[in-house]
């Protein structure tokens, strides 16, 4: 119980945070301050890795996370549009191709993993989770779990969506900055 509570907190906490960098985003513009949004940015980006690595299946925490990543893929479409929209100097860019290129390769594929093991739980689960659950509660948990499976499938359509979305402002991206810097995409793999 006391995990789940902060988990909760800490996904609630990295919310917040995605909020302050939105607004930040849309007023601030000057290079100190876009610097300072980066540090933040890679900051989420190693706490959102990390989670994504350590598969944290305690209450309702893959209903949570799905949402956070929705929440940061749409924060990043936003943040790319914001980049295309203004003038960026040489600095920004390579802090910007830093970003992308950490969404492109670091988290690809705790983020592949992740999507299939929510498409097949069998791909996440290993044999003492297995017999672990077929102790439990027969009939009671098989049909809770997959209530709560099919509740996290119906989610996945969304964040998969957004994902694409994001692949394709990266495009813009290349395209806006004439190739001079190539942004890696995410190369996502769904089953």
């Amino acid at each position: 119980d006391n995990t789940s509570q902060i988990i909760g907190l800490m996904f609630d906490e990295l919310t917040n945070i995605m909020n302050q960098m939105e607004w930040f985003i849309m007023f601030k513009q000057d290079f100190i301050s876009m610097s300072q949004l980066y540090k933040q940015l890679n900051c989420l980006l190693e706490c959102l890795r990390t989670l994504l690595i350590i598969d944290v299946n305690v209450g309702p925490s893959k209903e949570q996370f799905i949402r956070l990543l929705s929440k940061f893929y749409t924060f990043m479409i936003s943040f790319c549009k914001s980049v295309i929209g203004r003038e960026v100097n040489t600095d920004e860019m390579l802090l910007l191709k830093a970003v992308i290129d950490f969404t492109g390769q670091k988290i690809q594929k705790p983020l592949n993993f992740f999507i299939r093991a929510i498409q097949d739980p069998k791909v996440s689960a290993g044999k003492k989770q297995q017999k672990k659950a077929g102790n439990k509660g027969g009939k009671e948990s098989a049909a809770g779990a997959a209530s709560k499976n099919l509740r996290l499938a119906r989610m996945m359509p969304n964040l998969v969506y957004l994902i694409e979305q994001y692949e394709q402002q990266i495009k813009l991206l290349n395209k806006h900055f004439k190739n001079e810097v190539i942004f890696l995409s995410i190369k996502l793999k769904c089953t």
